[in-house]
């Protein structure tokens, strides 16, 4: 098994509130897994979300899968991307100031096998009080190690050849 650090290679942030306007702090992620050997499996896939900042109790973020594309220095309220709907299966608890993870194994399996365009995904605050909220690093932040990550594990296909008899 090999291990792999991707980096977000875009991220941004939008608020309602501000309907045109884009941010720093970021809800939208995308990452480039096309780098990633031919003809792998994935095993694990976790999410790393560095939050440095809470406001009162923070946020458990759902995880969407985004749908349409969006560009980093271009994406508003207004203007946000299609997403699934339907959350990923984890959430990311967002709620202390630290390394946040979630495992996500099954979207980044389907973007490196092409069942879905990578087209990143939405972290949203959907059942939080109105003053919760949690700030991450960008993907532009000073200290490599604190940006939006995942880190991926994977292992070559098994391919089961049949034993064949030559009489």
């Amino acid at each position: 098994m090999a291990e792999t650090t991707i980096y977000a290679t875009e991220d941004a942030h939008t608020n309602e509130g501000a309907g045109d306007s884009n941010y720093g702090t970021p809800d939208y992620y995308l990452f480039d897994v096309s780098g990633l050997p031919e003809g792998q499996t994935i095993d694990s896939a976790v999410l790393h979300l560095k939050v440095f900042q809470k406001v009162d109790s923070g946020i458990t973020g759902n995880i969407y899968r985004v749908t349409a594309s969006w560009a980093e220095n271009s994406i508003t309220y207004n203007s946000e991307p299609s997403d699934t709907g339907t959350p990923e299966s984890n959430t990311i608890d967002m709620t202390s100031v630290a390394d946040c993870t979630a495992t996500i194994t099954t979207l980044v399996q389907g973007w490196y096998d092409g069942t879905y365009n990578s087209y990143g995904i939405k972290v949203a605050n959907d059942s939080a009080g109105a003053g919760d909220l949690s700030y991450a690093r960008s993907s532009e932040y000073g200290t490599q190690a604190d940006r939006p990550k995942i880190i991926i594990n994977y292992s070559p296909e098994v391919l089961f050849i049949p034993k064949v008899k030559i009489l």
